[in-house]
């Protein structure tokens, strides 16, 4: 008996430390925004399908909204499949019903810069990071990371 304990206990460890697992996405977006910290872990996904020019995609809408104030929430969208440079899209930020714009629109499509490092039918991950303005009024948004769980198709 202790001879076929040891053999599953070797066969249990030898499984176990397989590093070629992908990492778990967390359906949240972080960032500094003026320096302070902030996790916006409660998060809506709309997948749509679309056809653009003859060619089904998919387009995937995310909204990040900060769980102890509603009203302090990120948008952005995410073609499936696009990654690489530049690559969202109408990305704002609402803090208290003051709606905030990337400041460089016509350098980024999303009017700041950003980079999509996963874009599958599983998960979307990717960075951010840039000045959000409003009439004048601005934040600087830096170390921005999202990592979005997708759970539906459309």
């Amino acid at each position: 008996m202790l001879t076929s304990l040891s053999i599953v206990t070797l066969c249990n460890c030898s499984s176990s430390s397989d590093s070629t697992t992908t990492p778990t996405a967390t359906k949240s977006v972080s960032v500094k925004i003026d320096g302070v910290q902030k996790n916006f872990s409660k998060v809506e996904i709309v997948q749509e399908a679309t056809t653009e020019n003859g060619i089904a995609r998919v387009d995937i809408h995310i909204k990040a909204m900060n769980p102890d104030n509603e009203t302090e929430y990120f948008e952005f969208g995410i073609g499936k499949g696009d990654h690489g440079d530049d690559q969202l899209w109408a990305f704002i930020y609402v803090n208290n019903g003051i709606l905030y714009l990337g400041a460089e629109p016509e350098q980024y499509v999303a009017g700041l810069p950003n980079t999509v490092t996963v874009s599958t039918d599983n998960r979307v991950a990717g960075n951010f990071s840039g000045r959000v303005i409003s009439d004048g009024e601005n934040h600087v948004l830096s170390d921005g990371t999202f990592d979005i769980a997708l759970t539906s198709k459309p």
